[in-house]
């Protein structure tokens, strides 16, 4: 696996919360081996263009779910507060990735 793929994993998988969303600031889910590399540890991804988008799939897929689910939101996405009390948030891109 790749250096940086293992690298950004550590960055935004949380030791004590169930689901991730992570606000995408290079499109870096666009790479299979990322996506491939998430999926191998149990978490199923849902992409997200918009705010409402994630929104509704956390409150429709999520939030009772006992599955691991990564949410990829746009950009520029902050959580509300009642949403970031029960995932890990993390906004990360290729900087912090290789650094």
């Amino acid at each position: 696996m790749s250096n940086w793929i293992d690298k950004y994993k550590k960055l935004v998988i949380s030791s004590h919360k169930q689901h991730i969303i992570i606000a995408d600031q290079d499109s870096l889910f666009e790479y299979d081996e990322l996506k491939q590399a998430f999926e191998n540890d149990g978490y199923k991804l849902i992409p997200c263009k918009t705010d409402l988008a994630v929104r509704l799939t956390f409150e429709l897929q999520v939030r009772e779910a006992s599955a691991k689910y990564l949410i990829i939101a746009p950009s520029n996405y902050l959580p509300l507060p009642d949403i970031e009390m029960l995932v890990h948030f993390s906004s990360n891109g290729l900087t912090k990735a290789v650094s």
